[in-house]
């Protein structure tokens, strides 16, 4: 599954969303979480390491086989993350 974390004014949160909701991830699960948007508090609902996640940055996590790996801060990385993947 991916996680992507930040606030919905970054470009940054904003291009790596886009892909994410245009592009088909096999057996994906994609979770989206604006931490600037007035919606209920998902924070205690994510794994401890997101959690942890510097709120100030986009961040996205890459998880599978209850492994994550070390999160990603640009579309760049996370599509190079995904391509790996497969």
């Amino acid at each position: 599954h991916i996680v992507l974390i930040g606030k919905s004014s970054d470009p940054e949160f904003v291009a790596m969303r886009s892909y994410l909701w245009s592009n088909r991830i096999p057996h994906g699960l994609v979770r989206c979480t604006a931490t600037d948007a007035h919606q209920p508090d998902t924070t205690p609902r994510l794994p401890a390491y997101i959690r942890r996640s510097d709120p100030s940055k986009t961040e996205a996590f890459i998880c599978r086989n209850f492994s994550c790996q070390r999160p990603v801060g640009t579309l760049a990385e996370l599509i190079e993350s995904l391509d790996k993947l497969q």
